[in-house]
């Protein structure tokens, strides 16, 4: 097809087709401010025609954007008209002078949409973290598709009717109903150096003012020598001192901390219900061996940042009782304790919950998908898992 083409015609046809893959008209700015739903089947077939996409791109120049100045509306030079030329190759921005030097409102439309796409702060205007995504080879982007074409064809397999869906670039989690978004909640995930792992499993139980059960790593390096340094330490905190072999509590006055410190494994601390624990009001246990599970949290200010791979490994979820809420609607178990929510919660009373009808639980690992629009996201690669 594309042999008596010039490489002129060539590119044009190109940029026409990511145009059309990725964009079905111009998208509004409200819509950008959105969240869009990622499409769900046969994902990994539309990941395979950008990735030909970027492949063909290899071979054409790719000038850095390096502008001496914040691009943004109104600003005018020669470093507009190479943005624009990058726009119109991600298909962000559909028709454009490409000679024409202002920034005007179509370009930070633009702008807006490749951010919203990218998973960025969507200001309009090219920022440090805007620039570096814009300056990323055709090479790395399709390599980095190729990876996730494989990841998706994987989860494809695995989905069922109902399932909760996290994906840890996104930062977001999912209730999945018959292919379609009933829930969607923004999540804290692990760090770069304690990373959330990809599992496919069950959520079997639910804990209301959960106990925390505080990781040895955590008690060796921050816990024990706080103890240890402030006496009244853990009373403060509403920590509580275990023998491991016998589940038998030790009394806070009795505790040798040199013993404890030098045999951290023979102990484990649990934090009771309240203001202090990191676990907040609720928990959703998940079977795996990493101990990995959902949580609310009390620090809910950390919801705000754009990059929330801040944990120790468990996932921390924004609106946990919007997710209660919704399985309280197919498990009698959940939905019996529903009207005393309140009183529960109140009385700070521990209660576990069996579900009925245990829920599938996905975390995924997916820096590259396709929404229900069309549009062709990244995000970013907190882990570094995609290129090696």
């Amino acid at each position: 097809m594309f042999s008596s083409l010039s490489n002129k015609k060539l590119v044009i046809v190109l940029l026409l087709l990511l145009v059309v893959l990725s964009l079905i008209g111009i998208i509004s700015l409200g819509t950008k401010k959105s969240h869009a739903s990622p499409e769900l089947s046969n994902v990994h077939q539309q990941l395979e025609k950008f990735a030909s996409i970027y492949k063909e791109a290899i071979q054409k120049p790719w000038p850095i954007l390096a502008p001496q100045q914040l691009l943004k509306m109104g600003i005018s030079s020669q470093d507009v008209v190479m943005l624009r030329e990058r726009l119109q190759f991600t298909g962000d921005l559909a028709v454009s002078s490409v000679n024409y030097p202002l920034f005007d409102k179509k370009l930070e439309e633009a702008v807006l949409l490749f951010q919203h796409r990218h998973g960025l702060i969507a200001n309009g205007q090219v920022t440090k973290e805007t620039l570096a995504a814009l300056n990323v080879s055709p090479e790395k982007r399709m390599k980095q598709l190729q990876a996730n074409i494989e990841r998706w064809k994987h989860f494809e397999q695995k989905q069922s009717r109902r399932y909760l869906w996290v994906n840890i670039p996104d930062y977001h989690a999912r209730l999945i109903e018959n292919e379609q978004v009933s829930l969607i909640e923004r999540v804290i995930i692990g760090k770069p150096s304690n990373p959330t792992p990809e599992l496919y499993s069950k959520m079997t139980d639910i804990m209301l003012n959960p106990y925390w059960i505080v990781p040895k790593s955590i008690a060796k390096k921050n816990l024990i020598p706080k103890a240890i340094n402030n006496p009244s330490y853990l009373e403060q905190q509403n920590i509580r001192v275990f023998l491991t072999s016998t589940q038998e509590e030790v009394p806070l006055a009795q505790v040798d901390w040199t013993n404890v410190a030098n045999n951290v494994q023979d102990y484990f601390f649990r934090q009771e219900p309240g203001p202090h624990n990191p676990l907040g009001q609720i928990k959703f246990k998940i079977t795996n061996k990493n101990s990995i599970y959902l949580h609310d949290t009390s620090s809910k200010q950390l919801f705000d940042e754009s990059q929330r791979a801040l944990s120790s490994g468990c996932i921390r979820l924004q609106n946990p009782f919007s997710l209660f809420a919704k399985l309280a609607e197919d498990n009698q178990s959940v939905s019996k304790q529903q009207s005393d929510l309140k009183s529960i919660l109140k009385s700070g009373e521990t209660l576990s919950i069996k579900l009925n009808e245990p829920l599938p639980v996905y975390i995924t690992y997916l820096t590259a998908w396709v929404d229900n629009k069309g549009l062709l996201h990244f995000a970013q690669d907190v882990y570094n898992r995609d290129v090696g």
